[in-house]
């Protein structure tokens, strides 16, 4: 690689934590996409977040959309545009739209990030999971003892309206 600048190289730092360790959140992927839309159907939550992420038209972004119980419109949206999608892995726009997303129950259509956070190691973009982690942790210190932070899989373009919007969003 003797015309690659140093500068335009990602550090990958070794894992802040410790072999084996877990999120202190529960997460969920269904087995498929069919059980994913049945489980998002069952869904009994009172609020509701969905993450994506976009590679459009050479730019990358993400989003979060938050909804209500039983509600159409969203209650609040966050955008993040990361810049030049040759920037960017797709795992650090997802990280990147799961940060924007943390409270109560998260919903993303990356399987590949919850088992990145589930699987820890030293690898590209650590830094937004080791942010985000933080961000979880801190969160679910705070909660009641009773409530947990949680983190379910939703199928991507999948018809969840819901979802579909985050989709809208990141771009």
């Amino acid at each position: 690689m003797p015309n690659t600048s140093p500068s335009k190289m990602e550090t990958i730092s070794t894992d802040l934590c410790p072999p084996g360790s877990a999120p202190q959140m529960q997460t969920y992927i269904a087995a498929n996409r069919k059980t994913s839309i049945t489980a998002e159907q069952n869904n009994t939550s009172d609020l509701r977040i969905y993450t994506d992420r976009s590679g459009y038209e050479g730019n990358t972004g993400a989003a979060a959309v938050m909804y209500s119980a039983h509600q159409c419109n969203p209650i609040a949206t966050l955008c993040y545009h990361m810049g030049p999608i040759t920037n960017y892995t797709n795992v650090d726009a997802k990280g990147i739209g799961a940060m924007l997303a943390l409270w109560l129950l998260l919903s993303t259509n990356s399987q590949s990030f919850i088992q990145i956070i589930n699987k820890r190691g030293a690898q590209t973009g650590q830094y937004i999971q080791d942010s985000f982690l933080a961000m979880a942790n801190d969160l679910q210190h705070s909660l009641p003892r009773t409530e947990k932070l949680q983190m379910h899989w939703i199928s991507a373009h999948s018809e969840v309206i819901s979802n579909k919007k985050a989709d809208e969003e990141a771009k």
